[in-house]
């Protein structure tokens, strides 16, 4: 025993001692690793668990994606078509001047009426159409209206002129309610009807810009009636496309009048009800659709009828070959008006029809005088 009474250990006994701390730090050692790769695994089988669930999650993102991505462009064909529907009958170009000064270019409403200076009208039907709709299976008079329909897009394809009204056996189309030049639109107002040169002026948005014709519009009356005039010889001289299955074996017979003068248009149909839904229409009226009506009415087949309006402003464009027709009454007790057949004109190469190959006057459905 030592002077303090403590217990003096042989160096055996602290060689044994140091054995057992050291197999005991061993121990601990080892424990600690086992705890360690036991949380390792945990924690990489947490981790292999959560990236299988980011994967699924990332398939089932795409998947979500590529089926939204495919409704959204099912829905954007569906709208196109939609409003493509709802707006075959309305000139987009006077749309767009009117989106300009509404907050919301969504909104059309019926305050868009313009009265217009100076315009040039074609009605063309078919005439003795009912006694042939008769004769004919339905489908042969669908199929007739449809060669008919397309022959008439395809002679008014111009951005110049607006089929305003297609009914079974014709059409109705304008030239002449819109000017572009400068980079300006030119919307005519009612004051306009006595001084064509006064108009108000509205700027084109930028975003129009890709919109606007590719050809400057020239603002000349004699200009639209000239691009209308062409137009309507293009659709006669395509009359012998339409195959009408009689025994007669007939060409068919077109019947187009052109009148000039001022009018007033203005889209119908935007004001709705829960119980009843129109769509929108752009209408012309006053006096010089009255005319064109009468001009039609009376005209004679494979013809080209113009009013002396007309006549005036095609004889400014220079090229037209006329002959005197008889005079039209609009209304009773009235003076007749002066009427002209279109013949020709040069240096355009168009086979029109023989005259000889016209329906006698007993056939037609109706003549009005």
């Amino acid at each position: 025993m030592g002077a303090g009474g403590s217990v003096r250990r042989s160096p055996a006994q602290m060689q044994a001692e140091l054995e057992r701390l050291r197999s005991k730090e061993m121990d601990l050692l080892e424990e600690h690793d086992k705890q360690l790769r036991s949380e390792e695994q945990k924690h990489e089988a947490t981790v292999t668990k959560l990236e299988a669930e980011k994967f699924e999650i990332a398939e089932s993102l795409r998947e979500t994606t590529a089926k939204l991505n495919v409704q959204t462009e099912r829905w954007n064909k569906e709208q196109s078509r939609a409003l493509s529907l709802m707006f075959s009958d309305l000139p987009l170009h006077l749309l767009q001047v009117e989106s300009l000064k509404s907050v919301n270019k969504f909104e059309f409403k019926s305050t868009m009426t313009r009265t217009f200076p100076m315009v040039t009208v074609a009605q063309c039907d078919v005439v003795g159409f009912s006694s042939i709709s008769a004769r004919l299976q339905p489908e042969q008079v669908i199929l007739v209206i449809d060669q008919l329909h397309t022959l008439i897009e395809e002679a008014f394809t111009n951005s110049e002129i607006f089929i305003m009204e297609c009914t079974s056996d014709g059409c109705i189309a304008i030239s002449g309610l819109f000017d572009f030049k400068n980079e300006t639109w030119k919307v005519a107002t009612p004051s306009s009807i006595t001084d064509s040169s006064y108009c108000s002026e509205i700027n084109m948005d930028e975003n129009l810009n890709d919109q606007k014709p590719s050809v400057a519009m020239e603002q000349s009356p004699a200009h639209y009636a000239e691009i209308l005039a062409t137009a309507a010889l293009s659709l006669l001289s395509y009359s012998n496309k339409v195959l009408v299955p009689l025994p007669e074996n007939r060409t068919l017979q077109l019947r187009i009048a052109l009148h000039s003068g001022p009018c007033s248009a203005g889209v119908i149909g935007l004001q709705t009800t829960a119980s009843a839904s129109r769509v929108p229409r752009y209408k012309l009226f006053g006096p010089t659709m009255r005319h064109l009506q009468t001009l039609c009415s009376s005209s004679l087949a494979l013809q080209v009828r113009v009013s002396k309006q007309c006549r005036d402003f095609l004889v400014m464009a220079g090229g037209y070959s006329f002959e005197r027709c008889p005079d039209y009454t609009v209304v009773s007790n009235r003076k007749p008006l002066e009427s002209y057949w279109l013949v020709a004109k040069d240096q355009l190469p168009l086979i029109l029809p023989s005259l000889s190959d016209a329906i006698s006057l007993q056939d037609y459905d109706i003549i009005e005088c």
